[in-house]
């Protein structure tokens, strides 16, 4: 009788060990079909031609392919709505997945892959004497730039020559440069005019950058400062509180406070 009662013991316990692991295999079986068939059904942009750099995407220049028949390493667009009208930044050859970082948008200020809007263009400026602002900036900040220049008398003089400049990119880590002190570099979003004034004010002046108010986008007339005019006629405290009420500026013309109808004019205009 002991040797059946143990024997039917066993059987029971063979026979449950079987049940879970038929329901584990099944489980198993069913959790990987069911990925197989998201797979499937998920789908990804591709090119339905060679695409070289420059060219914008058409509806005629893409189509789609199964996700499980795609690199699965290389995210890419599910939508081809999402595609279409953006410009190829590096080159695409047919049946490639169409990857965000090799095409940007021509519109958004926040392309897919550059960020650099049509018309304008990113120029690195040395950020000098600015440490503090540029440990506070993040791209998408504005900022004015300054220029300093020391004149042969050596009269150090000091203007503001742009205004109201986005950040695109901040490298707060001294940069290296043959024949020049280690700066912080911020790359800044300008057009071709404003392009210009900056490269020769990083070249041959020290560029400082002034930090704004998100929603201050009014653009002054600002003139010339000396550091003798900085001792004998000091702005007026009342400016100052004046810009803290966040209260309009007026002013003659040719002084601080005049508003400027052109955005973002370089000195000299």
């Amino acid at each position: 009788m002991a040797d059946k009662k143990n024997l039917l013991m066993l059987l029971g316990v063979a026979f449950a060990v079987a049940i879970l692991a038929t329901g584990l295999f099944y489980g198993l079986v069913a959790t990987q079909f069911s990925k197989a068939m998201v797979a499937r059904s998920e789908v990804v942009v591709v090119a339905k031609r060679d695409l070289a750099p420059g060219e914008v995407v058409s509806a005629e220049d893409i189509g789609t392919t199964p996700r499980s028949e795609a690199d699965p390493l290389v995210e890419g667009f599910r939508d081809p709505k999402d595609v279409i009208g953006l410009v190829v930044v590096t080159p695409v050859a047919q049946g490639e997945v169409l990857e965000r970082r090799k095409l940007a948008s021509k519109e958004s200020a926040h392309g897919a892959a550059l960020g650099i809007p049509a018309g304008l263009r990113a120029v690195s400026v040395h950020a000098a004497d600015s440490t503090g602002v540029v440990k506070l900036l993040q791209p998408g900040h504005r900022v004015d730039v300054q220029i300093v220049s020391r004149a042969r008398n050596r009269q150090v003089k000091l203007r503001t020559v742009l205004q109201d400049l986005e950040v695109l990119r901040v490298e707060p880590e001294p940069e290296a440069s043959e024949g020049r002190p280690v700066l912080p570099v911020v790359t800044l979003l300008a057009s071709p005019e404003e392009a210009d004034v900056l490269a020769v004010a990083d070249a041959a002046a020290r560029v400082r950058l002034l930090l704004r108010h998100p929603l201050d986008d009014e653009i002054t007339d600002r003139g010339e400062v000396q550091l003798t005019s900085v001792f004998r006629r000091p702005p007026p405290p009342r400016v100052r509180e004046q810009a803290r009420r966040g209260a309009g500026r007026t002013g003659a013309a040719g002084a601080p406070g005049k508003v400027m109808t052109a955005a973002r004019r370089p000195a000299g205009e």
